[in-house]
């Protein structure tokens, strides 16, 4: 029955963004372009390599530290959009904006339906799209191949904080070195 189990799936958000595609009628990364990108004036992101000509793009490498060549995500929209830590913090800064109930992009009720916990069970703790799990913040992480980003924001402080990172997390030491800076910039011990 819908509701009583949970289970994380990058299939979800490629569901969602064919439930958009269906209602608009337009393609999801032409949807985000004017809908997000463009409005946010997020100039260089895009869902497309090609669509940012002239900027420069990271090499990513695997744990190995090999340079592995720029890549573009078959299964996008889950993942792939191409972005810089300034774009991606006024992305932030909208969704903290509409956490507080004065964002743009949606209505109020959107941003507090997405901010609601979509489950019923125990073990849900995500909003549409967003880590509700810990007490302190809000967000949303993801890694692939050769790359892994972090993006919350404290609730109490209204402070964001984004950390990207060119190298795969496959080993132990790059993982820990990650999230050491990730704890430093909430000044948590190590």
């Amino acid at each position: 029955k819908p509701g009583t189990e949970y289970e994380y799936s990058n299939i979800g958000v490629n569901l969602l963004a064919l439930a958009i595609e269906t209602a608009c009628g337009t393609p999801f990364d032409e949807f985000t372009e004017e809908h997000i990108l463009e409005k946010l004036e997020m100039n260089s992101s895009a869902w497309h390599l090609n669509e940012l000509e002239g900027q420069k793009h990271c090499t990513y490498y695997l744990e190995n530290l090999q340079a592995i060549p720029a890549y573009e995500l078959s299964t996008y929209p889950d993942g792939g959009l191409f972005s810089t830590v300034h774009d991606l913090m006024k992305f932030l800064q909208e969704v903290m904006k509409g956490y507080e109930g004065n964002g743009t992009l949606l209505t109020a009720e959107s941003y507090k339906e997405m901010f609601r916990i979509q489950g019923t069970t125990q073990a849900a703790s995500d909003g549409i799209c967003w880590d509700l799990e810990y007490p302190c913040c809000i967000g949303h992480s993801g890694n692939d191949f050769g790359t892994a980003t972090l993006m919350y924001f404290e609730k109490e402080t209204g402070i964001g904080r984004i950390l990207f990172t060119n190298v795969s997390l496959e080993k132990e030491e790059q993982e820990t070195a990650f999230y050491t800076v990730w704890n430093g910039m909430f000044g948590y011990p190590e």
